[in-house]
């Protein structure tokens, strides 16, 4: 189990990751809100807690944004991994996770 000074860590980094990426997706003003779900969203999060995030955009939108969000707006830091949106979503876009999330 790490050390209580290992999670703080880890749970710096992320608070350092979302400001970069809310700072990043800020520049596009075709982004109209930017908003944590899951455990964070709910101030619940603790030092594993990942980061998921819903980005609204509006209709000014460019469409290579819509067909592949990973690419148009990438992110700091590696991808762990990527995948379709669920069933919910609207019918484009996709949701992803980076390494630091």
């Amino acid at each position: 189990m790490p050390d209580g000074a290992a999670v703080a860590a880890v749970a710096g980094e992320r608070e350092m990751w979302l400001a970069a990426v809310t700072e990043l997706l800020a520049r596009h003003a075709f982004v109209a809100g930017v908003w944590p779900v899951g455990s964070l969203g709910r101030g619940q999060a603790d030092g594993f807690s990942d980061v998921d995030l819903v980005v609204t955009v509006d209709a000014a939108t460019p469409p290579a944004v819509l067909r592949d969000p990973v690419a148009m707006l990438p992110v700091p830091g590696p991808m762990l991994y990527t995948r379709p949106s669920r069933a919910t979503r609207p019918p484009v876009g996709c949701t992803w996770r980076s390494a630091s999330s």
